[in-house]
């Protein structure tokens, strides 16, 4: 059965998303500090089985462990030049974990710096940065769903 249109499903009443993921990766043993958004290429099975156990205990979705994979918080961890992969496989693990009924929202979190003249960023730069997670986001769940049809 495909899933329902996401306004018309939120629209039908109560909508649960999952909890924390950091606290839940932490439960698992990462050690905080860690780049909890390389998990999705270093450890993928631990991602797939957190998004899992939300669902199992009632989510109607998950956001993608993505929150932190923009360039500039990515380049704090020396993996600024991994975004499209990151962010591409954060998508494809919520999928796969929600199958076809459940909802995949793509989490973009903040970049940690300032704009300027607080900071050094340029409103381009970081709208740029954000375009170009979300479009990593959106690739990884066409991939998938062009792989079921």
């Amino acid at each position: 059965m495909d899933r329902m249109n996401l306004k018309e499903r939120i629209k039908q009443g109560l909508f649960l998303l999952d909890g924390a993921m950091g606290t839940e990766l932490i439960a698992r043993g990462i050690e905080a500090g860690t780049c909890n958004d390389y998990l999705n290429i270093e450890s993928p099975d631990i991602v797939f089985d957190i998004h899992r156990a939300y669902f199992e205990a009632g989510s109607d979705a998950v956001l993608t462990n993505s929150f932190g994979a923009n360039k500039y918080a990515l380049a704090r961890h020396d993996l600024g030049d991994k975004v499209k992969e990151i962010n591409t496989t954060a998508s494809q693990i919520g999928r796969r974990a929600a199958g076809e009924e459940k909802y995949v929202l793509g989490d973009i979190g903040p970049s940690g710096d300032f704009l300027e003249p607080l900071g050094s960023l340029k409103p381009d730069e970081l709208e740029d940065a954000f375009r170009q997670q979300a479009q990593a986001l959106w690739q990884g769940e066409w991939m998938v769903l062009s792989l079921r049809q």
